[in-house]
């Protein structure tokens, strides 16, 4: 039997070169405006239930109090932002993971807002006494991480063109 000198293809897939192999980095950063998205999408729906519950006052119990004048008002604003950047967080998340140029740039952007949001909540300005809320500074280092993850990985989120000259 005579061997033909074309090469067999073999049982083992070539290995994906590291190039195209999603950096851990952005894996994590990818990961972080998901699940910030998801947990700030679901407080600003659990925001305008209170005020749809609150908005009746003759159906709550007699034990539970009204909210004072100008809740609901605040409240709907906050929780309509809450419930946006947390479907952009999350559609930039997702999307990160799929290598879109533009949720690398939305998660730049959201990932800065969101850590200057909560920066400028610790500091509360006006406010002289209170407790500070510490539980915010993790959520401000995984932002800035993801912020300074995305904004490095560019390259990764380049689209990949074949070399169309070298024919």
């Amino acid at each position: 039997m005579v061997e033909s000198a074309q090469p067999q293809p073999t049982d083992e897939a070539p290995a994906a070169a590291d190039d195209e192999s999603r950096p851990l980095s952005v894996t994590a950063a990818a990961g972080i405006l998901l699940a910030i998205g998801v947990f700030a999408g679901l407080v600003g729906v659990v925001l305008l239930i209170v005020v749809a519950v609150n908005s009746n006052p003759a159906a709550l119990p007699s034990y539970i109090e009204v909210a004072p004048a100008g809740f609901a008002g605040a409240a709907v604003g906050i929780g309509l932002i809450l419930v946006a950047y947390g479907v952009a967080g999350a559609v930039a998340g997702v999307q990160a993971f799929r290598r879109r140029p533009w949720a690398r740039g939305l998660g730049i952007v959201l990932a800065a807002v969101g850590t200057a949001a909560l920066v400028l909540a610790m500091l509360r300005p006006g406010q002289t006494g209170g407790a500070t809320p510490v539980i915010f500074v993790p959520v401000i280092a995984a932002l800035a991480y993801a912020a300074v993850a995305l904004a490095s990985e560019g390259r990764w989120f380049a689209p990949s063109v074949p070399d169309a000259g070298t024919r």
